[in-house]
């Protein structure tokens, strides 16, 4: 069973696998979701002092000023098969502190099917205190992701159909924890509705 670590002192030596895992993994996607510049410029941040400055970050507390950026990993044993960024920060709603968690979740492209998404989903819905919303976005091409995310409670906010470097449309979708960040939910999918 696999099981979910945080990259941080302790697991600082994991550094190096996250950077070679975003490199093979972005590689694959590249034609498929995002053109190669997209790959390039997701790569160009992706590297080893940007993992080792995280795993050296310890707890630093999110202010409206600073957001923070944890990295859990997915082991099974001692292999990497799966990465989740986290960026939590604080953002004004009409004079009031929401609290915001944006994940990034990227799994092995093979196998699929062995449960490692839900065990990610499942961990950061656990994990989500202190935050009023946590939010994933998703290429408009990837249906089991949709219908993962959907099957946990996220609800479909927006779609970012972006630049040329985008080949599929990016849905956001959000899971409301507190009634403030429900009403942003629905003040946001309002927006987006209006601007179309």
């Amino acid at each position: 069973m696999p099981t979910i670590v945080r990259l941080d002192r302790h697991r600082k030596d994991f550094a190096l696998d996250v950077t070679a895992f975003y490199r093979q993994e972005l590689t694959k996607l590249k034609g498929v979701h995002y053109s190669p510049e997209q790959i390039r410029t997701s790569l160009a941040i992706r590297v080893l002092p940007y993992f080792q400055e995280l795993a050296r970050q310890g707890n630093r507390k999110v202010t409206p000023q600073n957001s923070v950026t944890r990295v859990h990993l997915v082991l099974e044993g001692e292999q990497l098969i799966g990465v989740r960024e986290t960026t939590d920060y604080v953002m004004d709603q009409d004079g009031e502190a929401m609290g915001l968690s944006r994940h990034l979740v990227w799994l092995l492209a093979e196998p699929k099917g062995r449960g490692t998404g839900t065990l990610l989903l499942d961990d950061m819905i656990q994990n989500a205190d202190g935050v009023d919303a946590l939010v994933l976005s998703v290429a408009g091409k990837n249906r089991r992701a949709k219908k993962l995310y959907s099957s946990k409670g996220f609800e479909y906010c927006l779609t970012f159909k972006g630049d040329s470097n985008y080949l599929s449309p990016m849905l956001t979708f959000v899971l409301p924890i507190t009634d403030l960040g429900r009403r942003t939910l629905l003040r946001e999918r309002k927006s987006a509705k209006l601007s179309v």
